[in-house]
C-alpha cells in the first residue's frame, strides 16, 4: 500500500503544500541518475524561484518596499560595486536605528548586463524610510522604488521577475543569485507520511478546483489553487497546493 507524504512549507501568511508517494528507501549503494545540463539548469531555475518566493513570502508584505540601484558612473569591478552595496547597507541600518526603526531586512539581486556592462542592484527592503532619505543614503545614481504588492500566491510574481534575467541568461549570474539579511525568517517545513491516503490523493486530484475539500484539510487558510498531476507510469499522484492564511 503506497503511502502519501504531505510537505507543507509554511511561510508567513502563505503555504504551500506538496502531497506526493513516499517510497521507502532501499539500504545499499543507489544510482545517481546523471541529468542533461538542459534539464539540471530547469531543474535549478525552478528550485531558486521557489526558495526566493518562499523567503519573500516568510518575511515581506505590501508595507515594504522593492528598488533598484543604479550607478551614475559604473564601477570599475564587481568587487568595487559589492563594496558600494555593503556601504550603502550599512549606512541605512545606522538611519534606521536613529529613528527606531525596526532592524533592517533585505534581499538583495546583482546584476550585471552581458552586453552594456552596466551593474545594478534590486533591493527588497523593509519599509518605514522616505524614498528620500533612500535616495540621499545611495548618493551614486538614479533610485527607482515601488511598494510590494502581494499576489494570492504572495510574491511569486516577484520571484520570478527578479530571477528572469539570470534564467534566460541575459545578465552574469554571480555566485550566489542572492544575497539577504542574517535575520530574515526561514519558512518552516513540515512533513507527515500518515494524514493523506492514496483515496484521499485521488479524491483531491479528481476535485482539484473545490475549495470545501481543501479549506477541510486546511481550516486555518483559504484556497488559492491545487496543480495536480497523474503519472500514468507508476500509477500515483501529485499535487501541489497553495493556500493563505485566513486573518
Amino acid at each position: 500500500m503506497t503511502r502519501y507524504r504531505e510537505k507543507k512549507y509554511i511561510c508567513g501568511k502563505y503555504m504551500e503544500v506538496n502531497v506526493y508517494p513516499a517510497y521507502e528507501q532501499i539500504k545499499g549503494k543507489r544510482k545517481k541518475v546523471k541529468q542533461t545540463s538542459e534539464v539540471q539548469k530547469a531543474l535549478n531555475d525552478h528550485n531558486r524561484k521557489k526558495k526566493l518566493t518562499r523567503l519573500l513570502n516568510a518575511n515581506f508584505d505590501e508595507n515594504d518596499i522593492k528598488i533598484e540601484l543604479t550607478y551614475a558612473e559604473n564601477p570599475k569591478s564587481d568587487e568595487e560595486a559589492e563594496k558600494c552595496l555593503r556601504n550603502f547597507l550599512r549606512r541605512l541600518k545606522r538611519h534606521r536605528k536613529k529613528k527606531n526603526l525596526p532592524d533592517l531586512k533585505y534581499i538583495v539581486i546583482t546584476e550585471k548586463g552581458k552586453r552594456s556592462g552596466r551593474i545594478h542592484h534590486h533591493c527588497i527592503l523593509n519599509g518605514g524610510l522616505l524614498l528620500s532619505e533612500i535616495r540621499d543614503i545611495w548618493g551614486l545614481g538614479i533610485i527607482r522604488a515601488s511598494q510590494l504588492e502581494p499576489g494570492d500566491k504572495g510574491f511569486e510574481a516577484l520571484a520570478n521577475y527578479l530571477t528572469k534575467n539570470i534564467t534566460n541568461g541575459e545578465i552574469e549570474a554571480y555566485e550566489k543569485a542572492w544575497h539577504a539579511s542574517r535575520n530574515l525568517v526561514q519558512p518552516v517545513e513540515r512533513s507527515n507520511d500518515s494524514r493523506i491516503s492514496r483515496k484521499k490523493a485521488r479524491e483531491m486530484y479528481e476535485n482539484q478546483e473545490s475549495r470545501d475539500i481543501f479549506e477541510k484539510l486546511y481550516p486555518d487558510h483559504f484556497f488559492v489553487e491545487c496543480q495536480p498531476i497523474y503519472n500514468e507510469v507508476n500509477g500515483q499522484y501529485y499535487l501541489h497546493i497553495f493556500m493563505r492564511k485566513k486573518e
